[in-house]
């Protein structure tokens, strides 16, 4: 969505229809997205961290932090290759931001290592190469397995085996669909949910799936857009859960 400059018509419109729903809505940054105005963001302090303000309801989760929200602790690490930027134009269609860099590793890994509470849930764009080595027994992966972004969170998958934090899901985009999935995870298994047509709603750590594949449309940006009463279908249940 954050993806000219400015704001045109079509961004404007999906502001507001964010900003009419019951809860705040957080995302974590993904690859070809106009990091020059996500990183230029207001920082304000929320869920125990720093967050980026997009408009007065949606933020920005931002790499490496972790956030406490509802009593759950969130790991999050956004970034991933955009694997067609070889036809896209630099700052026009793709940014260099969109690779984690080795700061924002270091700081990833600083903040696991020094948690002194226990890490729940992991948000995500891609997946450390363990997990992409599963994922390809369900879909191919042969046009994404050159991303240097699985190998750095494979470093963070490995820290947070070493601290052997009690986490309950994974969660992760950027594959175009729909999978759950167990990843080895020390001596168990971890769930991952990868989202495309569908949303994951935690509800007292029960995880439950809402799938609106049969309606969605193209808009402008030739991204996949919820209807707004899906919006406010998942964000009433949001509301209830908490």
């Amino acid at each position: 969505m954050i993806w000219n400059d400015e704001p045109n018509k079509a961004e404007l419109e999906i502001q507001a229809m964010l900003n009419d729903l019951p809860c705040k809505v957080l995302f974590v940054d993904g690859n070809h997205e106009n990091f020059n105005r996500i990183n230029a963001l207001p920082k304000i302090k929320m869920f125990g961290s720093e967050v980026g303000r997009y408009t007065c309801n949606v933020f920005h989760l931002k790499r490496g932090h972790i956030y406490c929200i509802n009593d759950r602790n969130f790991f999050v690490q956004g970034g991933a290759l955009s694997i067609d930027k070889e036809w896209r134009v630099l700052n026009v269609s793709y940014w260099k931001q969109e690779d984690i860099t080795q700061g924002e590793l270091d700081f990833a890994i600083s903040n696991i290592e020094n948690f002194t509470g226990n890490i729940d849930y992991v948000l995500s764009h891609t997946i450390p190469t363990t997990a992409v080595n599963e994922l390809g027994k369900y879909i191919s992966i042969r046009h994404k397995i050159h991303d240097k972004n699985s190998i750095k969170l494979e470093k963070i998958y490995q820290t947070l085996q070493k601290r052997d934090f009690d986490i309950k899901a994974w969660f992760f985009g950027h594959w175009h669909d729909d999978i759950d999935m167990k990843v080895a995870y020390n001596d168990r298994n971890m769930p991952f949910f990868c989202s495309y047509y569908t949303a994951r709603m935690l509800e007292n750590d029960d995880i439950k799936t809402i799938d609106f594949s049969s309606r969605v449309h193209i808009d402008s940006y030739n991204r996949k857009m919820v209807l707004r009463e899906d919006f406010e279908k998942i964000a009433v249940g949001i509301t209830n859960a908490i």
